[in-house]
């Protein structure tokens, strides 16, 4: 069923994914979409695996600033990242990265909500 989804979205020119290590040990899977507030579109990261093992060893940060380079090349106005309130870990490596939590504007703590419609 994940294979069959990630073909469909793979083959659309609005989403893309970086693979890290070869063999392939991590991956970021990201999609693009337009906003109201930029004409370049806003870049999200869906996904982004390393696995347990080859975390600490450089492979995440390479994929990360491939994944920035592309979305630079492809006109992205920015690049959106939803991480979970537990996940300490995940927020340090997107902060040491250059990314934040906070409204650029504000400074205010930015959140994320959620609802399903299935």
């Amino acid at each position: 069923m994940l294979a069959q989804r990630l073909r469909v979205l793979l083959a659309e020119a609005s989403t893309f994914a970086v693979l890290g290590g070869d063999p392939a040990v991590g991956v970021a899977l990201v999609t693009l979409r337009p906003n109201v507030w930029s004409d370049g579109p806003v870049a999200l990261l869906d996904e982004m695996y390393v696995a347990p093992e080859q975390r600490g060893s450089g492979i995440g940060s390479a994929i990360l600033r491939q994944m920035v380079e592309i979305c630079r090349d492809l006109g992205a106005a920015a690049i959106e990242i939803n991480v979970d309130e537990s996940d300490a870990g995940a927020m340090r490596f997107y902060e040491r990265h250059g990314f934040s939590g906070t409204d650029p504007d504000s400074g205010e703590r930015a959140f994320y909500f959620y609802r399903s419609l299935t």
